[in-house]
């Protein structure tokens, strides 16, 4: 499955009026969240063209700063994670946050100028926010729709999940891992190695 990171460019935000009410402070901040990302990912994508190795190494900064990689790595490993000792699931975790940079260096692709448009915040349980946004393509075809899910940690955000077009990056990734686990009697260990051999 190609990822559309490549389209994700820098927002147009609403700011907040001083002295607005908590919860729109918390929906712009959100926004300007978004926007951040998207300038760290204009900025790896067009500094490292060319350059798979540095491309990849600042993804994984990206992921690092922007992205709840443990809770991400958790669910993804499903059931494999309740049966590991937390040696494994470190292991696991580090090897998680290499691979998916590696994936997502690999697949995106040149920086074509797409626009993308922030829209509606909505707030969830447990504060949870998910982020709408659509991105105006350059080669005529529909806007995409593209909506980010944060959690609030402390006082920023991290990204927990991506949608495309309605379809969950985590559950996606759950589903391919689930595949490979099948396959190796449940076990985290295998799946860290396998995801340390296809980095190979």
């Amino acid at each position: 499955m190609r990822y559309p990171v490549h389209v994700v460019t820098a927002a147009v935000i609403a700011g907040a009026a001083i002295g607005a009410p908590a919860v729109y402070a918390e929906q712009t901040d959100a926004k300007g969240f978004i926007q951040e990302v998207s300038g760290s990912v204009i900025s790896a994508l067009k500094n490292t063209e060319n350059n798979l190795p540095a491309r990849r190494d600042a993804f994984a900064q990206i992921f690092a700063q922007y992205a709840d990689v443990p809770q991400i790595a958790k669910f993804t490993a499903g059931m494999a994670w309740k049966t590991a000792d937390e040696a494994t699931r470190n292991e696991y975790v580090t090897a998680f946050r290499q691979y998916m940079a590696h994936t997502y260096a690999v697949r995106v692709g040149e920086y074509g100028d797409e626009k993308v448009n922030i829209g509606r915040v909505s707030e969830m349980d447990n504060g949870t926010y998910v982020v709408q946004t659509s991105i105006t393509q350059q080669n005529g075809q529909p806007p995409v729709a593209l909506n980010w899910q944060l959690q609030k940690i402390g006082d920023t955000f991290k990204v927990n999940d991506l949608r495309v077009e309605n379809i969950s990056m985590s559950l996606t990734q759950r589903a391919e891992f689930a595949a490979l686990l099948a396959t190796k009697n449940n076990s985290l260990s295998a799946l860290t190695q396998m995801l340390n051999t296809r980095l190979r």
